[in-house]
């Protein structure tokens, strides 16, 4: 919006000060957030809380199918060892 060189244009601000409401108008629609699109933040404190929880849960499934396969890998290969029946 404004050139590099400030010290250049500063008679152009007394000259025409519609240029400063235009200016100031775009910065202002620019910045507007529409009503329907705003988030509050209690509804995103409320999204992560739910997020957090889907991760714990997650987390805590992931581990349960860690154990658990370590737990397959030692009965077979103790199976093996013991020189039980062939695994298929």
């Amino acid at each position: 919006m404004f050139p590099l060189d400030y010290s250049s244009n500063l008679g152009v601000w007394d000259r025409n000060p519609s240029a400063i409401k235009q200016m100031l108008t775009e910065s202002v629609n620019s910045t507007l957030i529409c009503g329907s699109f705003f988030i509050s933040p209690r509804r995103i404190v409320a999204k992560v809380d739910q997020l957090t929880s889907l991760c714990d849960k997650l987390e805590a499934g992931l581990l349960r199918s860690q154990a658990d396969s370590e737990k397959l890998m030692e009965a077979v290969v103790g199976r093996m060892l013991a020189g039980g029946d062939s695994v298929e």
